[in-house]
């Protein structure tokens, strides 16, 4: 936590010292999807605070992009267990880092198209894994639960991998997309197992 406080301050810093440089804010909605996984994506979210340099101006040219956000990346799979149909839900909960290099092209006054690509890096923060069983009842049985992270957890923490965007920038200022975060290292080394999570997103840069 002192790493990221002392990172915001140096972003804060940096947006009071330099006119090229702004911060704001991004939310989404994605979803999320497992590898090697069956039973299709699953809900998830991200939030995140963002200080973007432009180059040339807000809505015209390269820029470079950071986020320090909290990103759940929930994944669900079908299988059996003891002849039963069966289902691990999992709601894993990272606080991520990605750094993105974009460029914007004028399509009007008002709006410009924005594409960027680059790495992410996270951290597992908390959530917990459970396995339902389904036996004709109306409501499933859960069979088990556990923590995703900590010492008896399931899952690696570190997660690492690649952040992708397109979308429109709209007065300089509001952010519209869809965006994607593909996870390069295994979050389960055992099931082979990485994450994959695609939505939408809007932002407001001041």
């Amino acid at each position: 936590m002192k790493k990221i406080a002392f990172l915001l301050a140096v972003i804060i810093g940096l947006s009071a010292s330099s006119r090229d440089f702004r911060f704001g804010a991004d939310v989404g909605l994605d979803l999320s999807k497992a590898s090697n996984t069956k039973g299709g994506t699953y809900p998830a979210y991200h939030v995140a605070f963002v200080g973007e340099y432009d180059f040339k101006s807000a809505t015209e040219g390269l820029f470079l992009a950071a986020k320090i956000g909290l990103n759940a990346k929930s994944w669900s799979h079908d299988f059996r267990l003891i002849s039963q149909p069966a289902k691990r839900i999992s709601h894993p909960h990272y606080i991520q880092v990605p750094v993105t290099i974009g460029y914007r092209l004028p399509l009007n006054d008002i709006a410009s198209l924005r594409i960027e690509a680059g790495p992410y890096f996270s951290a597992g923060l908390f959530g917990n894994s459970k396995v339902n069983l389904y036996n004709g009842m109306a409501k499933p049985y859960k069979n088990s639960e556990e923590n995703c992270f900590g010492k008896d957890g399931l899952y690696n923490r570190f997660d690492t991998g690649i952040s992708a965007g397109i979308g429109v920038t709209l007065f300089g200022h509001w952010e519209i997309g869809i965006n994607t975060n593909i996870q390069l290292n295994k979050f389960d080394s055992a099931e082979n197992r990485s994450n994959r999570t695609f939505g939408l997103c809007t932002g407001f840069l001041f």
